[in-house]
């Protein structure tokens, strides 16, 4: 038996899409479809890398080590994902050694060797959801997973159109047989973390206890409204106003708060209006006796701990097999679960 930590996502993007957002065309179940008889024209691992990242970028490579259909619009895709390489002239401490008899040996380099670690995703097609499943990895790998399907999308699969003369020249993208290029159209993939629906009851039922309120909010400083409210904190905090910030910024407040039942139904009409796709936008509140803990109205994250009966290779690996025969067998019931 090994534990294994389960966490539904939601598919919130994939395919292409205009400039207005809306999509355009390639549905997730064709994108898995594409993604699976591409990986088989492939000859190694190495060849499956979709993109390459920025020089300063957190997250390195991943690579699919592989792909397996399960049936009924479902699949499994083993991820490989780029750690730091040893650089030249690193050694390894054995950190049970006594002080004054350190036990250090030289780290051997392979040029084909790659550090990293798997990552495990089964995509329902026809819903649209995924669930990661994290074995004994720090990390789940859910941030390569989503650059590696937009990676793909964008250079590698079946709606690309190469030029026939230069095939290395990407032309544009298309979804009919003639190839007519689709002006403007651009490649994006994005999940987000699924929920289990918060008890808006209990927030009715305890408004007289509420004490404090929390907001989560995604700041974007090239909004004017954003920008003005960006300027204030920082002035609050007795910090220079930064005209150079461009990129989203995860903002954070609380305050202590006693709510009526008519102003806590405003917060909650507020909240159901300007819902948005990412994990970090939230509205929580905490109750008196209990300043701890506090009450998020998205809900909490749809994750569950379980033992399952797979086995391990020589190297430590689970051995993907196994598990895809658990999977066949206990798939769904993990879907039904985690979807309450």
């Amino acid at each position: 038996m090994e534990e294994v930590t389960i966490t539904l996502y939601g598919v919130r993007l994939c395919g292409f899409y205009d400039d207005k957002e809306e999509h355009q065309f390639a549905s997730l179940s064709e994108s898995m479809r594409s993604l699976l008889e591409w990986t088989k024209t492939l000859d190694s691992i190495g060849e499956s890398s979709t993109y390459s990242p920025d020089e300063d970028a957190d997250v390195l490579r991943a690579f699919c080590l592989d792909i397996r259909e399960l049936g009924n619009g479902k699949y499994l895709v083993v991820t490989w994902n780029e750690l730091a390489k040893v650089e030249e002239g690193v050694q390894v401490l054995q950190v049970n050694s006594k002080i004054g008899e350190a036990d250090i040996s030289a780290v051997e380099m392979d040029p084909l060797s790659l550090p990293g670690y798997p990552a495990y995703f089964c995509v329902d097609a026809r819903r649209k959801k995924v669930l990661n499943f994290r074995f004994d990895q720090r990390l789940n790998g859910s941030r390569q997973f989503q650059q590696y399907m937009a990676g793909f999308l964008s250079g590698f699969s079946d709606w690309c159109v190469w030029n026939e003369a230069d095939d290395e020249e990407l032309l544009g993208y298309s979804d009919d047989d003639e190839l007519e290029i689709a002006e403007g159209v651009v490649a994006k993939f994005a999940t987000t973390l699924s929920r289990v629906s918060a008890e808006i009851d209990l927030f009715r039922d305890r408004c007289d206890e509420i004490r404090k309120m929390v907001r989560r909010a995604v700041v974007d400083p090239e909004i004017e409204a954003h920008k003005t409210f960006l300027d204030s904190a920082f002035k609050l905090a007795g910090l220079p106003v930064n005209n150079r910030l461009k990129a989203d910024i995860n903002f954070q407040y609380e305050f202590k708060t006693r709510l009526t039942p008519e102003k806590l139904e405003g917060v909650i009409a507020a909240f159901d209006d300007h819902a948005v796709g990412d994990t970090w936008s939230d509205v929580g509140f905490v109750f008196a006796r209990e300043s701890q803990k506090i009450y998020w109205m998205s809900g909490s994250v749809a994750r569950d701990v379980v033992q399952i009966p797979v086995h391990r290779s020589d190297s430590g690996m689970i051995d993907i097999d196994s598990f895809v025969e658990y999977l066949e067998g206990n798939l769904q019931g993990h879907f039904d679960n985690l979807n309450g």
